[in-house]
C-alpha cells in the first residue's frame, strides 16, 4: 500500500505518524487498500481552521473522508474514527453472511 501525505498546514510529524500507523494497521486487517492520500490544510481566518481529507483507494469506489476542527487532537481522533467505521462498512459489504446458514426443508 502506498501512502501519500500532503501537509500544507505544517502540523507536527507525530500526528502524521499516527495516521500512517492507523492506516497500515487497517491494511493488515482489510488487505484491500491500494493507496491512501492524506491532505492537511490550514485556513487561518476560519472558525475551524484545520481541515483534513483522507482518500482511501480500494477496489471499486474510493472512500473519501473529510473533517474540520480547531483542535488537532480532536481532528485526528474524529477523522480516524470515521476511517475505521468506513472501512468496516466496506468490509461488511464484501462479507457473504449466507454461508453456513442454509435451511434444511427435510
Amino acid at each position: 500500500m502506498k501512502i501519500i501525505v500532503n501537509n500544507k498546514a505544517g502540523i507536527p510529524n507525530k500526528y502524521i505518524r499516527l495516521a500512517v500507523w492507523k492506516l497500515k494497521n487497517l491494511n493488515k486487517r482489510l488487505k484491500r487498500l491500494i493507496y491512501a492520500e492524506i491532505f492537511i490544510q490550514h485556513h487561518p481566518g476560519a472558525l475551524e481552521p484545520y481541515e483534513t481529507v483522507i482518500k482511501l483507494g480500494i477496489p471499486g469506489n474510493d472512500i473519501i473522508i473529510k473533517e474540520r476542527s480547531k483542535d488537532l487532537k480532536k481532528l485526528w481522533a474524529n477523522t480516524l474514527k470515521k476511517v475505521v467505521s468506513s472501512v468496516k462498512k466496506y468490509k461488511d459489504r464484501l462479507t457473504d453472511r449466507s454461508k453456513g446458514h442454509k435451511m434444511s426443508w427435510t
